[in-house]
């Protein structure tokens, strides 16, 4: 049986810790992507200010890790599943949430769909944050239909 592991400790802030890997997974350095977040914060301020259901938080609670979740499908184009797996939440959530912020990002007009990663690239590059945290790298295979039910 096939696994993908979840992997909370992934995030766009862990991330930034690694800037290599940061440029190669989302195609540009901390400081653009930094500009780019701050940009878009006031939009993003009036859309959850607008929010008209109090609750539960999100899983991906900021700006920063909805961006990531945007970039990983628009770069990749893995399954939400898969991004659900590597930023710890159900894969549900990670389509609700990239389709939330897509339309934050192409008021901008930069959003561009083009893949130039691949799923084993994207996990290698996880897989080597977590190598230099000391966590043994995983291997990335999407499970079935049956066996994610």
């Amino acid at each position: 049986m096939s696994s993908v592991r979840s992997s909370k400790d992934f995030s766009y802030q862990r991330l930034m810790e690694h800037p290599l890997l940061f440029e190669t997974l989302l195609g540009c350095s901390v400081e653009v992507m930094q500009k780019e977040v701050e940009a878009l914060r006031p939009a993003w301020n009036r859309s959850m200010k607008n929010k008209k259901v109090t609750g539960r938080p999100h899983a991906l609670p900021d700006l920063e890790n909805h961006l990531l979740a945007l970039m990983l499908y628009y770069r990749a184009r893995v399954t939400y599943y898969l991004i659900g797996n590597w930023l710890g939440v159900n894969e549900t959530t990670a389509l609700r949430r990239i389709k939330w912020i897509e339309p934050l990002v192409k008021q901008r007009g930069k959003l561009i769909r083009y893949r130039c990663l691949s799923r084993e690239q994207v996990q290698a590059i996880i897989d080597e944050m977590r190598g230099q945290a000391g966590e043994p790298a995983t291997p990335t295979a999407e499970p079935s239909h049956h066996e994610r039910l």
